[in-house]
C-alpha cells in the first residue's frame, strides 16, 4: 500500500494497494507508488543574479516522508520562456534535499528569468522568479 500517481497524467490517485485502469490501444499506463504524498517542491534561491555570476539554490521535496530518493528536474528559463537544453539538469535528492548550481554567462540576456523545478513522477512543480542583471 502506498501513495499512487498516474505518471503520464501527473495525477494523484490516493493511498491504495490497487489500481484499476484501461489503457488506450498502443499506449501504456504507468504508475508510481511512493511512501507519502508529495505536497510541494520548495525552491530557496536569490531573487537577483548578475550576468557572469553563479546561481546557487537549495531544493527540497515537501512530504511527510522524504526517506526515498527523488529526482528533481530543474530548468533555468530565460525571458523568452523556452529553456535551452544546457539550461536543464536532473538532480537526485538525499533526505528530500538537493543543491543546484548554475553559471550564468556574461552575455546571458538580462531580465526576468525563472527557476522551474519539477518532480517528474508526480508533476509537482515550483517556480522561482529571478532577475538577471
Amino acid at each position: 500500500k502506498g501513495h499512487v500517481y498516474a505518471v503520464r497524467a501527473w495525477k494523484y490517485l490516493g493511498e491504495t494497494d490497487r489500481v484499476t485502469t484501461v489503457a488506450p490501444r498502443h499506449e501504456a499506463a504507468v504508475f508510481a507508488v511512493l511512501p507519502a504524498k508529495i505536497d510541494s517542491v520548495a525552491v530557496d534561491a536569490p531573487a537577483f543574479v548578475a550576468r557572469g555570476a553563479d546561481l546557487a539554490a537549495e531544493l527540497s521535496v515537501v512530504s511527510d516522508d522524504v526517506s526515498a530518493d527523488y529526482v528533481l528536474h530543474v530548468e533555468v528559463v530565460p525571458p523568452t520562456g523556452v529553456p535551452r537544453f544546457h539550461f536543464k539538469r536532473n538532480l537526485l535528492t538525499k533526505d528530500g534535499k538537493a543543491r543546484f548550481a548554475f553559471a550564468f554567462a556574461n552575455n546571458d540576456e538580462p531580465g526576468a528569468w525563472k527557476l522551474r523545478v519539477t518532480e517528474p513522477l508526480t508533476g509537482v512543480t515550483a517556480e522561482r522568479p529571478l532577475t538577471v542583471r
